[in-house]
């Protein structure tokens, strides 16, 4: 049979390309062509095209009908080899598979005149068989090896082959389940991108059959020819006889008389206002909902519904106007789009019970016709829940609490309705998605705005689950940045309407924001910060000492002064080690001792692993730091003896550079300059300088309160600011925006050049030359199944700049994180605050002994010793 040979009422309806020799898949709509299948008789569709004997895993998928006799050995498909190759066939009333001439494996009894879906799966060890999408049995140890001849569709099948494909790889459990299409394999069609599309090899389609030969319709150009294997043997196409109704279906006549009507012009139906719907689905519209909303009773009958639309209720037959009607879980689960209660959108069905009523539908945009709710309606909060794609519904006589929690679209109209026809008599819970709380909690947006103090009126009062989204433009500090894994995206939840306790599972919090700057949105880690110091002490070792005959050490510091340890016979080493560090916290030079930073931080541990004591020193004063052996034992030192506490980095200052200062609002360079200003305020106000001689403006010194106001050398200051506050701010805070020093410096640039720097340290361990670098690069945020660009690699120690936008407005106490957006988002998710007069590191270095940080005592961004340990803030931007 050619197309010329099909009746009138159904020739040029197989969508093939004469031009191309095939046609793409995504052009064919299913059956459009009218061919359901095809008889192959004495032959079969083959090619031994080498595109389709590709070694290694497989997927065959084929569909087919049995015909009144499946005695006998009938091949459904086969990838033929020496012995056998891969081949998918019924013997004598059975469904088996062979495989490298191994025994016919029996997969399942076939009944004749039946549908069926098989699918065998070789995966290069493992054969599995699938039927109707169901696993059925499998067999294992197979060589890759097939040695495969030819790809052949049907062999003496007395049947109806209705469609192949070839994939490339073995499919999952669930692509077969998707292949199976809920018991209509044949009108499946591949999407366009995806695992299934790329590992398509060939699809034989009812849509691509001619007599002589089966279209590939992938685009791969493999049609398989058919091939007689007896003489006279011919393929017999079958498809569906001329139509003989409108819209061709034997139901067409029922379908007008439930209330649907046929766009003959559209070749589709609707039911209501709910166009384009073709006939197979009208089928299942009418199967699963006509005449089921009936009585007084509708308790499940919709549960599950797999339609997009249901035919409304009877008029004569829903217990409307007064009548009561149970509904629990009436449409629970289904996929419907729009839900029909009632013939239109203003009559209403009196519910009795509606609990679950809507739960999960998930495709569900509207409900039509009133929800009137009895005075003793038996309710719960899961009328709604689940149902994210909730637009308009409207409900009378609203008693109890309701949630909304789920739908984010939920339209001022339905709100509007509810509140203004409300029944509640006491105060009541209405609890919506919190993309709706923040338009009803938006002075600026009116209308929302109105129905909030409507419902307030009425003692109804809106809350939200967990927070509401913002888009990043509008992302503002203490907003929460999110990794949604239902979007698959970095989110933003509103800081202020953050409920932690309520944020689903599929949301991952990642950070917060504390500033912006133009497009980018700077964040802070959530977790509480670590401690470390800038840069790694120094260390040498000591040993050749006589333990058993006990001696005396003699070391000299500063290359000046000489200290010596006697030690008593039979000593250990962990005593030793002891004795030398009490001598170091005791000893005193200059009145100051050696442990302390200034006289060179000295500390002494025992190793007992190679019997020495190591020393370390952790000082900022050079001179101080430095240390001899003059008897009693033997000093190593590293190979890198390098002391990083006191000496440049080498990469961060400019060449040349020893110093680097932030600079005031008044002009003034310096070292330190106000950063927290509640904390600066609170600690210059007392301990800033009592002057002894006049005080200009643009002056480096920061006279006290009390000089302010009352002394003869402030004149000039009390003349220029109103009050001590306004002084403090208008000259020594920093400057900001700033074009000069440390605040030009970049802190994700100088984490890279210092983080990653390492040495063998004393025991001869690698160690970071800087260790709160380090740790920066060494932090991340790692949500499970997803890249978010925020693991290991993507924060940072923050830069001047940052770190002042960071703590500049942070409150210094517990009792006012609720003025603080930052810390109220981390209280609120449970992580431990960070104060204005916490001391953290930047990654910006001041001189060759210090490097910026925000300065406990006064709310300062100072260049202080990089020797003592300090917290960390790790950042990022988005």
């Amino acid at each position: 049979m050619s197309i010329s040979d099909i009746p009138d009422a159904l020739a040029g309806k197989a969508d093939l390309d004469p031009a191309t020799g095939f046609v793409e898949s995504s052009q064919i709509a299913p059956l459009q062509g009218r061919q359901t299948g095809v008889n192959t008789t004495d032959g079969n569709f083959r090619s031994a095209a080498s595109a389709l004997l590709f070694p290694g895993a497989r997927t065959i998928a084929a569909n087919f009908k049995t015909g009144h006799d499946v005695s006998g050995t009938q091949t459904v498909v086969a990838t033929s080899g020496d012995i056998y190759g891969m081949i998918l066939e019924f013997v004598n009333g059975n469904l088996v598979f062979r495989c490298r001439g191994a025994a016919p494996r029996v997969v399942t009894g076939i009944e004749p005149d039946t549908y069926y879906s098989v699918a065998g799966i070789y995966d290069g060890n493992e054969i599995v068989v699938y039927l109707n999408g169901g696993r059925v049995t499998s067999a294992s140890n197979f060589s890759d090896d097939l040695n495969l001849k030819y790809l052949a569709i049907g062999s003496s099948f007395k049947g109806i082959v209705i469609g192949c494909r070839l994939f490339n790889y073995a499919l999952t459990a669930s692509e077969v389940v998707t292949l199976w299409n809920g018991g209509e394999p044949e009108r499946y069609m591949l999407p366009l991108s995806g695992e299934m599309r790329t590992g398509l090899v060939a699809e034989y389609i009812a849509a691509g059959l001619l007599a002589d030969k089966w279209r590939d319709t992938s685009g791969a150009g493999l049609d398989l020819p058919y091939v007689p294997t007896a003489t006279g043997g011919t393929a017999v196409l079958d498809y569906q006889q001329s139509l003989l109704t409108p819209s061709g279906s034997p139901l067409h006549d029922l379908f007008v008389a439930a209330g649907a009507v046929w766009d003959d012009t559209a070749k589709s139906w609707t039911v209501a206002d709910y166009t384009g719907i073709d006939t197979p689905t009208m089928t299942k519209i009418y199967e699963q909902s006509h005449n089921v909303l009936n009585g007084v009773d509708w308790t499940s009958k919709l549960l599950y519904a797999t339609i997009p639309v249901n035919l409304p209720p009877r008029a004569d037959v829903t217990g409307y106007n007064g009548a009561l009607t149970t509904a629990r879980s009436a449409f629970a689960g289904s996929t419907l789009e729009k839900a029909y209660i009632a013939v239109n959108d203003d009559t209403a069905a009196g519910l009795i019970d509606c609990r679950n009523l809507f739960r999960s539908c998930s495709k569900l945009k509207t409900v039509v016709g009133v929800i009137l709710l009895s005075d003793s309606v038996a309710i719960n909060t899961e009328v709604f829940a689940y149902c994210p794609l909730l637009e308009r519904v409207r409900i009378r006589n609203l008693r109890s609490s309701l949630t909304f929690a789920h739908s984010p679209l939920l339209s001022l109209e339905s709100l509007q309705y509810l509140v203004e026809n409300a029944g509640n008599t006491a105060a009541i819970t209405v609890t919506v998605h919190a993309d709706v709380y923040a338009k009803l909690t938006d002075p600026s947006n009116a209308e929302w705005y109105a129905v909030n103090a409507a419902a307030q009126a009425r003692q109804i009062g809106f809350a939200a689950t967990w927070g509401a989204f913002v888009e990043k433009d509008a992302a503002t500090v203490g907003d929460l940045a999110v990794y949604d894994k239902t979007a698959g995206a970095i989110r933003f939840v509103k800081g202020a309407t953050l409920s932690a306790a309520q944020l689903p599972e599929s949301l991952t919090p990642l950070a917060v924001v504390y500033a912006r700057q133009g497009d980018r949105v700077l964040i802070a880690q959530l977790d509480k910060p670590g401690i470390a110091t800038w840069a790694y002490r120094y260390e040498v070792a000591l040993s050749g000492f006589d333990l058993a005959a006990g001696g005396t050490i003699v070391l000299r510091i500063a290359s000046t002064y000489d200290i010596s340890i006697t030690y008593a016979a039979g000593i250990s080493i962990a005593q030793l080690a002891t004795q030398i560090d009490n001598t170091f916290k005791t000893y005193k030079i200059l009145n100051v001792t050696l442990s302390a930073y200034d006289r060179g931080g000295w500390s002494a541990e025992a190793d007992e692993t190679d019997g020495r004591v190591v020393i370390s020193s952790r000082g900022y004063v050079e001179t101080w730091t430095s240390i001899d052996v003059v008897s009693g034992a033997t000093l190593t030192r590293r190979a890198d003896d390098r002391n990083y506490m006191v000496s440049l980095t080498g990469v961060l200052l400019d060449e040349g550079q020893t110093i680097e200062y932030i600079r005031r609002k008044n002009g003034v360079n310096d070292r330190k300059a106000g950063m927290n200003f509640d904390k600066f305020l609170q600690s210059q106000s007392v301990d800033g300088t009592t002057p002894t001689s006049n005080i200009p403006l643009g002056s480096a010194t920061i006279v006290n309160q009390a000089s302010f106001e009352t002394s003869e050398f402030c004149a000039e200051l009390r003349a220029a600011y109103a009050d001590y506050a306004s002084y403090l701010f208008g000259e020594h805070m920093a400057q900001y925006p700033s074009a000069y020093g440390a605040m030009l410096r970049d802190g994700r640039t100088n984490t890279a050049k210092i983080g990653r720097l390492q040495f063998t340290d004393i025991y001869g361990q690698s160690k970071p030359c800087y260790p709160a670098a380090a740790a920066a690069l060494e932090y991340g945020v790692a949500v499970e199944g997803a890249t978010t660009g925020l693991e290991a690699g993507g924060w940072w120690l923050p830069s001047v700049e940052e770190l002042y936008l960071f703590m500049k407005d942070r409150v210094l106490a517990a009792d006012d994180v609720e003025r603080d957006p930052v810390n109220r988002t981390l209280v609120r998710l449970g992580k431990a605050p960070v104060y204005g007069d916490t001391p953290l590191w930047t990654s910006c270095e001041g001189s060759y002994t210090h490097a910026f940080m925000s300065f406990r005592q006064d709310g300062t961004m100072y260049s202080y010793i990089r020797c003592i340990g300090q917290y960390m803030i790790f950042i990022s931007s988005l």
